[in-house]
């Protein structure tokens, strides 16, 4: 068995023959499962899936791997939420970021996921925001992307963290897993030891610095960015 890992947006999402093709090819390899791992909440993707006509994957990670959910009705596992849930207080996070200059949170919140907008000053921000929330015992990351938004996680989420979890429950090895991405926020997934490529159009924040030496920089697209890491790797032969 093969866990394809993908980004959506400007990943798997942007060219529609591109993602044609990759449909085309997975459907002729059973053994490879599908999850889509966004920055997305569940509701924003079943209607990104629906006006995309995306084919329905077997998992969803949402909201930068702080949620998983699963099975045909796509029910969310609570023993990712539990295993999550270790020294986070998301009213005490608000409290104690209420004040920093420049970050501004935005109208819509979730339970283990606390967004911002920050515009500029992000070198001078985050480490505050570090120095806050360990001073009163928060266990976090940041996930900094596209030079606007910031998210404030649980220290045991992310996207390469629900990932990885998911792999140890088909018990598959990590190079079995093939991840995909095109933005800061999935740094983590890129970099969490699994198969990784870059697709084309990548934003400039993902370069090699902040990347393993492995990871492939496709040349291609979108969905062709994917397809062009698949051969690269030789992930779907047997």
């Amino acid at each position: 068995m093969k866990l394809l890992a993908t980004d959506v947006d400007n990943t798997l999402t942007g060219d529609r023959a591109a993602y044609l093709g990759l449909v085309a090819l997975l459907s002729m390899h059973r053994d490879v499962t599908i999850a889509y791992v966004t920055g997305r909440d569940k509701i924003q993707m079943f209607e990104i899936m629906a006006a995309e006509c995306l084919r329905e994957p077997d998992y969803l990670l949402c909201n930068v791997g702080t949620e998983v959910y699963e099975g045909l009705d796509y029910r969310r596992d609570d023993a990712w939420t539990r295993h999550i849930d270790r020294q986070w207080d998301r009213l005490e996070l608000h409290q104690a970021l209420a004040t920093i200059p420049h970050l501004f949170q935005q109208s819509r919140q979730f339970e283990f996921k606390q967004s911002y907008h920050l515009f500029r000053k992000a070198d001078v921000v985050i480490p505050e925001i570090h120095k806050r929330l360990n001073e009163i015992g928060i266990e976090h990351k940041v996930v900094y992307s596209s030079g606007t938004d910031l998210d404030v996680i649980p220290k045991r989420a992310g996207k390469g963290e629900a990932v990885d979890y998911v792999r140890k429950r088909l018990r598959i090895r990590p190079r079995s897993v093939l991840a995909a991405g095109d933005s800061g926020n999935d740094i983590e997934l890129l970099s969490a030891g699994f198969l990784a490529v870059v697709v084309g159009n990548h934003k400039s924040e993902l370069n090699a610095d902040a990347l393993p030496d492995d990871v492939y920089w496709a040349r291609e697209n979108y969905a062709a960015g994917i397809i062009e890491g698949i051969k690269h790797f030789g992930f779907l032969k047997p």
